[in-house]
């Protein structure tokens, strides 16, 4: 009579082994194929092994359809398997591989390679056609580090390839922003240019970019600090440009308040784009005074529009030598709608919003 120990032993070798492994793969992939990926004829995936592993790979070579091989590429993406890996590679790269092949290989290796592989080969991606949709995925799944990583070496030569456009674009206009401020000069300004190409795409570019300049009283330095101001260029509403000026204003504003002589000429630059000034359909004057900016902003846009930048500059957790020097500057030099800004701050601080 066999012990305990070894029937154990028997049960365990027999239930892993390469026919369990091939008749549990085989089933599995009859399901993928039938349902077409639904989701979950991909969970028993979960507790594969080595063994299974090995199956699907004889799928992806001898399958007896490109859909059977495709799944299978598709499958074995997701165990995450490095030999796997490069097995897709390989056969996505063989031109001798059907084309269709080729993309589902290249397709499913892109959902599990490394970021470091992905960047080295990406042009070499490029020769595969149809994989945008797949493209666009990673780049939108992927950590935001790993997402600028990729986008800086996109954006770091002379010219931008525009088959680089399904990484570039696929988190919206927000994170292309944030590289226009914060991005060496050279990347700043081809994201800038990237922007601007989204923008006639139909994309919301301005209010992306007025969000990225976020005016905030209590900072000590510019969001775009350390670089050039590059504005896309971009068609603006009315309502979209008032923003923009406004948050622009703000900034020369609390730079002039401070005393500091930083950002404001880029600042200025930035006003006079001319689709701002064709939106707003203002004078800027000459010279640099803020002063006269404002006083132009208020025959452009009304007053309530300048009173709203002298509010933001005294939010009510300003320290008090920063907010006594605001409410100074605002007295002294009556900029338009100066005392309607001071009564309001007076209210703010009896704890009266006037609503």
């Amino acid at each position: 009579m066999k012990s305990r120990a070894s029937s154990l032993a028997l049960f365990v070798t027999s239930a892993f082994s390469p026919v369990t492994a091939a008749h549990e793969i085989d089933v599995v992939m009859e399901e993928i194929i039938r349902t077409e990926g639904a989701p979950e004829s991909f969970a028993p995936m979960d507790d594969f092994g080595y063994p299974e592993i090995l199956r699907l790979r004889y799928w992806l070579r001898r399958g007896e359809t490109v859909q059977a091989r495709g799944w299978a590429a598709v499958a074995l993406a997701r165990t995450g398997d490095r030999k796997a890996q490069k097995e897709l590679w390989k056969r996505g790269m063989d031109r001798q591989t059907a084309a269709l092949e080729r993309t589902w290989c290249i397709a499913a290796w892109l959902r599990c390679a490394p970021l470091d592989e992905v960047l080295e080969r990406f042009e070499k991606v490029q020769e595969i056609a149809g994989l945008d949709a797949v493209i666009e995925h990673r780049a939108r799944e992927m950590p935001i580090g790993e997402w600028r990583t990729l986008a800086e070496k996109a954006l770091e030569g002379r010219a931008v390839q525009t088959s680089m456009s399904p990484w570039i674009t696929a988190r919206g206009p927000a994170p292309l922003v944030d590289l226009t401020l914060n991005g060496n000069n050279g990347i700043r300004y081809r994201a800038a240019q990237w922007l601007g190409s989204m923008q006639r795409q139909g994309v919301d570019v301005a209010t992306a970019f007025t969000d990225g300049l976020g005016f905030d009283a209590r900072a000590t330095r510019v969001p775009w600090d350390e670089g050039a101001l590059w504005v896309p260029t971009m068609t603006i509403d009315r309502a979209s440009g008032v923003h923009l000026a406004q948050t622009l204003l703000s900034w020369m504003l609390q730079r002039e308040i401070t005393g500091s002589k930083a950002a404001r000429s880029s600042i200025d630059r930035a006003l006079r784009m001319p689709p701002l000034v064709a939106s707003l359909d203002v004078d800027w004057g000459v010279g640099t005074r803020v002063l006269t900016r404002l006083r132009a902003f208020d025959d452009a846009c009304g007053e309530e529009s300048v009173v709203a930048i002298l509010v933001a500059q005294v939010p009510p957790d300003l320290d008090a030598k920063r907010a006594a020097l605001a409410i100074d500057w605002i007295t002294a030099n009556e900029p338009p709608g100066a005392l309607q800004a001071l009564a309001t701050l007076a209210r703010k601080r009896a704890g009266d919003t006037g609503d």
